[in-house]
């Protein structure tokens, strides 16, 4: 009987430990069915993806342009985004690509960046940049200890940053009294005479807005102590791509559309107003 028993015995302890497996199989597929979904993988609107790019070359633009001074080219080749676009929805996204950075020598040195960041309903952002250093053959770019603000027309502020200059405290409290929803700058703040008096006026890309997010451009005489918008929310978005030859050129983009057209801003009659390029 005593075998019998050992053996019964045994066979009740199987039977329990395959019940405790089962049981942790059965926890373990709840898990996957209430978190595995978490990284649900999101299909993009052109709106949105156009959001994740201009996020994804701020982003880069900011740390390649504090590490190293100079403006990078960025080209995104990769984005995931995760989640679910609602009127409060959010989406997760995570951006890869390459940047390329020119030295005043003319050597063009390349490297590689992963983005991540988010939009939901009240606000977007960069949540963490990183890249690997810029490298000409097997040269590395150096790093520089601290950006340099001299060639405005070529290089300025990173995004949400201002220099260290009282010259710019009048533009910041312009745009934080005219724009009461969430303002940020997007890339640099230029320097260009669009009134001819031989003074040149600040000029800023700035995005805005809760839930609708929309970019306009704004400019500052510092002169004069005075300040003008070229703003046409869920029109148009203005976007600054730079200066050239003392001329300020913007990108239009028509909301919710690729359509983009190009041009130069000027000052009539007190007013910003957009001349498109001849085609």
């Amino acid at each position: 009987m005593t075998g019998i028993a050992a053996r019964f015995s045994t066979h009740i302890r199987g039977i329990d430990m395959g019940k405790k497996l089962i049981s942790l199989a059965v926890i373990c597929a709840l898990c996957l069915a209430l978190f595995g979904c978490a990284k649900k993988k999101a299909d993009l609107s052109q709106q949105d993806e156009g959001y994740i790019r201009d996020l994804t070359t701020n982003g880069v633009y900011y740390e390649v342009y504090t590490k190293y001074g100079l403006e990078p080219g960025v080209t995104t080749d990769e984005i995931k985004a995760y989640g679910e676009r609602t009127s409060i929805g959010r989406l997760t996204f995570e951006t890869k690509g390459s940047y390329s950075v020119r030295t005043e020598s003319g050597d063009i040195y390349t490297g590689t960046f992963k983005v991540t960041g988010h939009i939901e309903a009240h606000g977007m952002g960069t949540d963490s940049c990183e890249i690997t250093a810029p490298k000409h053959g097997l040269k590395e770019l150096p790093e520089q200890s601290g950006a340099q603000q001299s060639e405005t027309q070529q290089s300025g502020t990173p995004q949400n940053e201002w220099p260290d200059q009282n010259i710019y405290e009048p533009f910041a409290s312009y745009i934080d009294e005219k724009i009461d929803v969430s303002p940020a700058l997007m890339g640099p703040v230029y320097e260009c005479d669009l009134n001819g008096d031989g003074s040149p006026e600040l000029c800023a890309s700035v995005e805005f807005g809760s839930g609708v997010i929309s970019t306009l451009v704004a400019v500052y005489d510092v002169w004069n102590d005075c300040g003008h918008l070229l703003n046409e929310r869920e029109e148009y978005d203005y976007i600054i791509e730079g200066v050239s030859d003392g001329k300020l050129i913007v990108c239009r983009r028509k909301y919710q559309s690729e359509q983009k057209t190009y041009g130069t801003l000027v000052l009539q009659d007190d007013k910003l107003v957009f001349v498109a390029d001849e085609t």
